[in-house]
Protein backbone atom coordinates (compact mmCIF):
# COMPACT_ATOMS: atom_id res chain seq x y z
CA UNK A 1 0.00 0.00 0.00
CA UNK A 2 1.27 3.00 -0.71
CA UNK A 3 0.14 6.84 -0.07
CA UNK A 4 -1.60 8.49 -3.63
CA UNK A 5 -4.28 10.76 -2.02
CA UNK A 6 -4.61 12.36 0.99
CA UNK A 7 -7.96 14.04 1.87
CA UNK A 8 -8.19 17.03 3.99
CA UNK A 9 -11.37 18.23 5.75
CA UNK A 10 -11.77 21.82 6.33
CA UNK A 11 -14.73 23.56 7.95
CA UNK A 12 -13.14 26.72 9.84
CA UNK A 13 -9.74 28.72 9.17
CA UNK A 14 -8.03 27.31 12.08
CA UNK A 15 -8.03 24.07 10.42
CA UNK A 16 -5.50 25.55 7.39
CA UNK A 17 -3.87 26.83 9.96
CA UNK A 18 -2.55 23.71 11.87
CA UNK A 19 -3.40 20.61 9.39
CA UNK A 20 -2.53 22.16 5.68
CA UNK A 21 0.56 22.51 5.98
CA UNK A 22 1.04 18.65 7.77
CA UNK A 23 -0.74 17.39 4.74
CA UNK A 24 1.17 19.14 2.08
CA UNK A 25 4.73 17.80 4.00
CA UNK A 26 3.29 14.05 4.21
CA UNK A 27 2.47 14.54 0.20
CA UNK A 28 5.80 15.96 -0.62
CA UNK A 29 7.33 12.68 1.70
CA UNK A 30 5.00 10.31 -0.36
CA UNK A 31 4.34 12.17 -4.14
CA UNK A 32 0.27 12.01 -3.19
CA UNK A 33 -1.92 14.65 -3.93
CA UNK A 34 -3.73 16.70 -1.29
CA UNK A 35 -7.70 17.14 -1.73
CA UNK A 36 -8.57 20.05 0.26
CA UNK A 37 -12.62 19.40 1.23
CA UNK A 38 -14.74 22.23 2.58
CA UNK A 39 -16.83 20.19 4.42
CA UNK A 40 -19.66 22.31 6.50
CA UNK A 41 -23.11 21.81 6.07
CA UNK A 42 -25.34 24.32 4.51
CA UNK A 43 -27.88 26.14 7.23
CA UNK A 44 -30.99 24.22 7.55
CA UNK A 45 -32.19 26.12 10.68
CA UNK A 46 -36.17 25.76 10.09
CA UNK A 47 -36.63 22.63 11.36
CA UNK A 48 -36.04 23.69 14.70
CA UNK A 49 -37.18 27.22 14.55
CA UNK A 50 -40.69 26.39 13.49
CA UNK A 51 -41.45 25.71 17.25
CA UNK A 52 -40.53 28.94 18.23
CA UNK A 53 -43.43 31.22 16.33
CA UNK A 54 -41.51 32.81 13.59
CA UNK A 55 -43.56 33.07 10.18
CA UNK A 56 -42.39 31.27 7.47
CA UNK A 57 -40.71 34.06 5.65
CA UNK A 58 -38.74 35.07 8.89
CA UNK A 59 -37.37 31.60 8.66
CA UNK A 60 -36.38 31.62 5.06
CA UNK A 61 -34.60 34.86 5.83
CA UNK A 62 -32.66 33.60 8.68
CA UNK A 63 -31.67 30.23 6.00
CA UNK A 64 -30.77 32.53 3.68
CA UNK A 65 -29.04 34.63 5.70
CA UNK A 66 -26.93 31.14 7.60
CA UNK A 67 -26.85 30.02 3.83
CA UNK A 68 -24.35 33.26 2.90
CA UNK A 69 -22.65 32.84 5.58
CA UNK A 70 -21.13 29.44 4.66
CA UNK A 71 -20.82 30.81 1.12
CA UNK A 72 -18.72 33.27 3.10
CA UNK A 73 -16.59 30.47 4.29
CA UNK A 74 -16.46 28.60 1.69
CA UNK A 75 -14.97 31.23 -0.69
CA UNK A 76 -12.25 32.36 1.85
CA UNK A 77 -11.47 28.43 3.31
CA UNK A 78 -10.97 27.72 -0.83
CA UNK A 79 -8.63 30.91 -1.52
CA UNK A 80 -6.83 29.95 1.64
CA UNK A 81 -5.98 26.57 0.46
CA UNK A 82 -5.18 27.60 -3.00
CA UNK A 83 -2.97 30.23 -1.42
CA UNK A 84 -1.24 27.40 0.54
CA UNK A 85 -1.00 24.92 -2.14
CA UNK A 86 1.02 27.74 -4.54
CA UNK A 87 3.30 27.17 -1.64
CA UNK A 88 3.80 23.41 -2.02
CA UNK A 89 4.52 23.53 -6.36
CA UNK A 90 5.89 19.78 -6.25
CA UNK A 91 1.98 18.82 -4.87
CA UNK A 92 -1.28 18.79 -6.88
CA UNK A 93 -3.87 20.08 -5.03
CA UNK A 94 -7.39 20.13 -5.54
CA UNK A 95 -10.20 21.88 -3.79
CA UNK A 96 -13.90 20.64 -3.12
CA UNK A 97 -17.21 21.85 -1.28
CA UNK A 98 -19.39 19.87 0.25
CA UNK A 99 -21.75 22.39 1.79
CA UNK A 100 -25.05 20.53 0.53
CA UNK A 101 -24.52 17.66 3.29
CA UNK A 102 -21.04 17.19 4.43
CA UNK A 103 -21.77 13.67 6.29
CA UNK A 104 -22.42 11.52 3.31
CA UNK A 105 -20.14 12.80 0.54
CA UNK A 106 -17.47 13.53 2.85
CA UNK A 107 -17.67 10.04 4.00
CA UNK A 108 -17.34 8.96 0.54
CA UNK A 109 -14.36 10.89 -0.29
CA UNK A 110 -12.66 9.45 2.63
CA UNK A 111 -13.48 5.84 1.68
CA UNK A 112 -11.62 6.67 -1.50
CA UNK A 113 -8.35 8.60 -0.05
CA UNK A 114 -5.72 6.64 1.16
CA UNK A 115 -5.45 8.49 4.43
CA UNK A 116 -7.36 11.72 5.75
CA UNK A 117 -5.46 14.36 7.37
CA UNK A 118 -7.37 16.39 10.30
CA UNK A 119 -6.63 19.33 11.50
CA UNK A 120 -7.94 21.13 14.44
CA UNK A 121 -9.84 19.54 16.45
CA UNK A 122 -10.46 21.65 19.55
CA UNK A 123 -13.46 23.09 18.35
CA UNK A 124 -16.56 20.86 19.08
CA UNK A 125 -18.16 21.52 15.67
CA UNK A 126 -15.99 18.95 13.71
CA UNK A 127 -16.89 15.92 16.30
CA UNK A 128 -20.34 14.63 14.03
CA UNK A 129 -17.70 15.02 10.95
CA UNK A 130 -14.69 13.36 12.70
CA UNK A 131 -17.17 10.57 13.98
CA UNK A 132 -17.98 9.83 10.35
CA UNK A 133 -14.31 9.47 9.24
CA UNK A 134 -13.97 7.59 11.97
CA UNK A 135 -16.44 5.06 10.20
CA UNK A 136 -14.61 4.87 7.12
CA UNK A 137 -12.69 2.72 7.96
CA UNK A 138 -9.60 4.41 6.41
CA UNK A 139 -6.82 5.89 8.02
CA UNK A 140 -7.44 8.79 9.55
CA UNK A 141 -3.51 10.85 11.25
CA UNK A 142 -4.46 13.67 13.51
CA UNK A 143 -1.96 16.60 12.53
CA UNK A 144 -0.05 17.92 15.46
CA UNK A 145 -0.13 21.01 16.97
CA UNK A 146 3.16 22.64 15.87
CA UNK A 147 5.24 22.29 12.18
CA UNK A 148 6.43 19.10 11.52
CA UNK A 149 10.73 19.85 11.07
CA UNK A 150 12.39 18.52 8.45
CA UNK A 151 12.83 15.04 10.53
CA UNK A 152 9.31 14.12 10.15
CA UNK A 153 8.59 10.39 10.01
CA UNK A 154 11.97 9.36 10.94
CA UNK A 155 10.85 8.31 14.07
CA UNK A 156 7.25 5.95 14.19
CA UNK A 157 6.28 5.05 17.69
CA UNK A 158 3.34 1.94 17.76
CA UNK A 159 1.03 1.48 20.95
CA UNK A 160 0.61 -2.20 20.52
CA UNK A 161 -2.25 -4.33 22.89
CA UNK A 162 -2.73 -7.35 20.48
CA UNK A 163 -6.02 -6.27 19.77
CA UNK A 164 -7.77 -6.32 16.26
CA UNK A 165 -7.96 -2.11 16.46
CA UNK A 166 -4.21 -2.39 16.65
CA UNK A 167 -3.18 -4.75 14.01
CA UNK A 168 -5.12 -2.53 11.29
CA UNK A 169 -3.65 0.36 12.60
CA UNK A 170 -0.22 -1.22 12.17
CA UNK A 171 -1.41 -2.37 8.32
CA UNK A 172 -2.44 1.23 7.73
CA UNK A 173 0.60 3.01 8.61
CA UNK A 174 2.74 0.63 6.76
CA UNK A 175 3.65 3.13 4.25
CA UNK A 176 4.93 5.25 6.92
CA UNK A 177 6.84 2.61 8.91
CA UNK A 178 8.76 1.66 5.57
CA UNK A 179 9.96 4.58 5.52
CA UNK A 180 11.06 4.90 9.29
CA UNK A 181 14.24 5.28 10.16
CA UNK A 182 13.48 4.05 13.50
CA UNK A 183 10.48 2.56 14.86
CA UNK A 184 9.40 1.62 18.30
CA UNK A 185 6.96 -0.89 19.55
CA UNK A 186 5.62 -0.03 22.78
CA UNK A 187 3.76 -3.01 24.28
CA UNK A 188 0.38 -1.86 26.12
CA UNK A 189 -1.58 -4.29 28.70
CA UNK A 190 -5.29 -4.37 30.10
CA UNK A 191 -3.58 -5.99 33.28
CA UNK A 192 -0.83 -5.28 34.87
CA UNK A 193 -0.18 -9.28 35.46
CA UNK A 194 0.11 -9.46 32.00
CA UNK A 195 3.52 -7.94 31.46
Amino acid sequence: MSIRRILFPISRLDDLEQGAEFAFVLARHHGAEVEGVFAQGAARIGEWLDNWGLSEGEIETLEQKAKQRTRDAEQRIESAFRDLATRHPEVTAHFRSTADGPARPLFDLAIHADITVLGNLAHGENAHLNARLTQSARPLLVAPPRPVDKGFGGRIVIAWNQSPEAARAVAAAMPLIDRAERVVVVSVSKHADDQ
